[in-house]
């Protein structure tokens, strides 16, 4: 069984055969030019962003200390990945005290699309099986540094109803399976 990651997430919701496929199989493909180059600019920008921060790198129990800002969170579940560049404290209750924590996502481009809220989204779903609690909202940093606040609660239902479908193929895969990933295709008018 394959730990699902936001990359599992985001391919679903770009082509949930692509997700499928990425969860069954070794082979990784090959990133091109313009890809490596929007991974830079979102590193560069991360870096930029955090370099005044009063940041903590993660570790595995300081999540429950309370810290305003954690940096490079990676948690594994039995069955999931949760990598977020950036977790910030806000107040309210949780498992882990009179606070929670939202994610933060930085993105290598200036527009913000739908699939970067619903990686977000998915940050926010993983994040509630640690501390117990959604996330209300979250925010997405772009290449120039500019913060975009995300309504998560309104994506939530329909990325929980993704994660399950994804958590069922990578569990035991099946033809019923592989035959509702291909149903989900986008069908083209020429054809």
């Amino acid at each position: 069984m394959t730990i699902i990651s936001p990359k599992h997430f985001s391919a679903y919701i770009q082509c949930p055969y692509k997700a499928y496929l990425l969860l069954h199989t070794t082979e990784a493909g090959q990133t091109n030019e313009y890809e490596n180059l929007v991974l830079k600019l979102k590193r560069d920008s991360q870096a930029k962003f955090l370099e005044d921060l009063p940041v903590n790198k993660y570790e595995v129990d300081l999540l429950k200390k309370g810290h305003e800002y954690i940096q490079d969170v990676k948690i594994n579940t039995d069955e999931f990945e949760f990598n977020c560049s950036l977790l910030v404290k806000q107040s309210g209750k949780s498992s882990l005290g009179k606070f929670y924590y939202e994610p933060v996502l930085f993105i290598g481009l200036n527009q913000v699309t739908k699939e970067d809220k619903l990686d977000l989204a998915f940050l926010g779903l993983i994040l509630e099986k640690v501390q117990n609690r959604f996330p209300e909202k979250g925010t997405i940093i772009n290449q120039s540094g500019k913060e975009f606040r995300v309504e998560l609660t309104r994506l939530k239902r329909r990325r929980s109803m993704s994660l399950r479908r994804l958590s069922r193929w990578n569990k035991k895969p099946t033809q019923t399976h592989f035959k509702q990933a291909l149903r989900l295709l986008p069908v083209s008018e020429s054809m």
